[in-house]
């Protein structure tokens, strides 16, 4: 993820998509400042001051993180939520319902045992 600047409906050419949508500019306008989405919220009955705007990405560019707080947006970065996820699993006390987190919980025991 970078904050490299973001041009408005870059994200709609094929040859600048991908780079488009890793630029928090993108995620600021068409995510979490786009007026269809805080329509779809509102009829979810979320409330934008009871609301927390995160993005979950891969890896990203130093400083994102802090223009990301500025703008009120956290940023999680997923091979520390994996991480943390595998460190419960090995606890055994732990028991996720969504199948995607079982699967890392039953891996993360596999390879604890390896």
């Amino acid at each position: 993820m970078s904050a490299e600047a973001y041009e408005d409906g870059e994200h709609k050419i094929r040859v600048k998509q991908a780079g488009a949508r890793r630029k928090l500019g993108f995620f600021l306008k068409e995510k979490f400042g786009h007026e269809a989405v805080g329509r779809k919220l509102a009829e979810y009955g979320c409330e934008p001051t009871k609301t927390k705007r995160v993005i979950v990405t891969w890896d990203c560019k130093p400083g994102v993180v802090d223009a990301a707080k500025a703008e009120g947006i956290e940023v999680w970065l997923l091979p520390d939520l994996m991480h943390e996820i595998a460190i419960l699993a090995k606890s055994g006390k732990t028991y996720f319902s969504d199948d995607t987190l079982r699967t890392i919980t039953l891996f993360a025991r596999g390879v604890a045992k390896a």
